[in-house]
Order: structure tokens, then sequence, then C-alpha cells
């Protein structure tokens, strides 16, 4: 992110065999994305040599609005930020966390720094991209 300016989805997938990452398509819409990483999914199980899951986690770029009791689109809020997303699930339990980073760009728009960002305290992460990468990979797993 700090050499390029930007970062293309990724997902990596930390099995008890090997340690695996590939480039995810994101669609414009929510439905494309779980599509992208169920096939994801679909690809690393199909290879066979990751065994079984311990961690997979999503990292991409987003915008993220400040917390208001009003919620805004980041795609309409002025006050939107830049932000480089950690996704993580435990395929043991579903259990899954969240970090973000907030970019910070030079006059150039080249970025400069990766600044720790908080979630609220009562947002949960929970999404459908990682369980749709999970799904296909029991689905798929030889």
């Amino acid at each position: 992110m700090l050499d390029t300016g930007h970062f293309e989805p990724m997902v990596f997938a930390h099995g008890t065999k090997r340690k695996v990452f590939l480039p995810v398509p994101f669609g414009a819409s929510v439905n494309a994305r779980v599509e992208g990483m169920f096939e994801a999914g679909r690809f690393v199980a199909k290879a066979g040599n990751v065994g079984e899951l311990e961690l997979v986690v999503l990292v991409c770029e987003a915008w993220v609005s400040p917390a208001r009791a009003q919620f805004n689109r980041p795609s309409e809020d002025p006050d939107r930020a830049e932000v480089l997303v950690f996704s993580g699930i435990d395929p043991r339990d579903n259990t899954q966390t969240f970090l973000m980073y907030i970019c910070v760009r030079d006059k150039t728009g080249r970025v400069v720094e990766l600044k720790p960002g908080t979630m609220p305290e009562e947002a949960k992460p929970e999404g459908s991209l990682l369980t749709g990468f999970l799904i296909a990979y029991r689905l798929f797993k030889s």
C-alpha cells in the first residue's frame, strides 16, 4: 500500500499443511464480492494442499464514515476515510475479527502512513465474505 498507493483485495488462508494467498476479484455489489470469495474458497480447496483451515484473512481497501447517530453511506459522506481493512475468521468456531488502518495521503496523493483505526464498541465484525470462502472450502475440499 505504501509503495503503490493501493491494495488489490487479497485472501490469505492458513492451514495445517500450508499457507496460501491469492487475489480476489471484487465486484460492485455485495453479492458479486461474496461470489468472488466463494470462488476463492473453491480454488483453494481444489488445490488440496492447505489442510485444515486455521485462519482466513481478507485484506482490502474500503471507505468508512465516522460513527454517528444518523448513518451515512461512505459513498455519500464528505467526511469518509479511506482505510485498509483486515477481516479474519477462525474456521473452528466462526469467530470474526476486524482491524483497519486509515490511509494518510500527502498532497500528491501518495500514501505516507497507515494509522490504526478503531471500530465503535457496539460494532461486531460479521460478514458474509469470509463465510462464503469457508462454505466453498468445506464443500469442495478433497
